[in-house]
């Protein structure tokens, strides 16, 4: 069974969006069928990737605590898209995979997969 990390992220300090956040990857988690190995949750703007909590998740996942982070949308691991496809690919190369609920068409992809995507769109 693939073991996950839930992350969560709001910009400001909410707690209940937080709690809501929480409860919605638990729920995905459950219904497909992922154990839930932990839970980083952090109230800070998503301007880079370096943070605290990505760095936090980044690490169970080279630990082999988990093997999936579970995002409810990308925009929790940032706003800027080089840097969310920067630190996929961290994740990547450490063997998990990003899983985003909302944004299911970049589920798994690797990144060169993306970044394929990514040109074969601009290109248009």
């Amino acid at each position: 069974m693939k073991k996950c990390w839930l992350y969560a992220r709001t910009a400001n300090k909410d707690d209940i969006a937080l709690a809501f956040q929480i409860e919605k990857l638990s729920d995905y988690a459950n219904k497909n069928n992922l154990v839930i190995a932990g839970i980083t949750a952090e109230s800070v703007a998503g301007r880079n990737c370096n943070r605290v909590g990505l760095k936090e998740t980044l690490q169970a996942i080279r630990r082999n605590q988990a093997d999936t982070v579970l995002v409810t949308d990308l925009s929790r691991i940032g706003r800027s898209i080089p840097d969310v496809i920067e630190w996929q690919s961290r994740v990547c190369e450490e063997g998990g995979a990003v899983v985003s609920m909302q944004d299911s068409m970049f589920s798994y992809l690797k990144t060169y997969e993306l970044l394929k995507l990514c040109f074969e769109q601009r290109c248009r």
